[in-house]
């Protein structure tokens, strides 16, 4: 008799194993907020955004800069895009979806595509540590301070964040507050 494993449920059921181990031990360390977001803060990648971003600081600045226009741009196109798909939708009743969900590991009903989970996770791992990166280098680059950084769940969604210091932030000209903001998805 062989026996038929299904690796992907292998691989999901031991990523959160591990994500749920390593918050256990560092529970000392983990904000729980709403009792459905588990933040484990760190101050361990502050001095590298900090270090890269005193290498280039007017690159890291004018990046930010760009970001401006380049996040409106970008969410323009989006919700075009989206205006688009649900008017197809009400219309046309496509027989492939327009717009699905992609969870890696996860075959989505209607959907065509499916990612392996050790492919998802590889590719969120980099575009969120990017991600948040342009935050924190932006930010830094603009000598606002950088409190902490670090993962976390939103139930089981993994996440990453990087937490400038909001007092600092405030008393910036909106247009550092914005090239703050938008570096992380200009980033991607």
């Amino acid at each position: 008799m062989s026996m038929n494993l299904d690796w992907n449920l292998i691989s999901i059921i031991v990523f959160y194993s591990l994500i749920a181990l390593f918050l256990f031990i560092r529970r000392k360390r983990v904000v729980v907020q709403s009792k459905i977001l588990f933040l484990y803060k760190t101050k361990r990648f502050n001095n590298l955004m900090k270090r890269i971003a005193n290498k280039f600081p007017r690159f890291w600045r004018w990046f930010g800069y760009a970001a401006i226009p380049g996040g409106f741009i970008g969410m323009t196109f989006i919700f075009g895009y989206l205006t688009y798909a649900l008017i197809k939708l009400i219309l046309v009743r496509p027989e492939v979806a327009t717009i699905s969900l992609v969870l890696p590991g996860v075959h989505v009903p209607g959907s065509a595509i499916f990612v392996p989970f050790w492919y998802g996770i590889i590719a969120l791992f980099f575009v969120i540590v990017v991600h948040e990166a342009a935050h924190g280098i932006v930010s830094e680059a603009f000598k606002n301070k950088v409190k902490s950084s670090g993962v976390g769940l939103l139930l089981l969604l993994p996440l990453a964040f990087v937490e400038p210091d909001e007092k600092q932030l405030k008393k910036q000209h909106w247009k550092t507050q914005m090239a703050i903001f938008g570096a992380g998805a200009f980033s991607n």
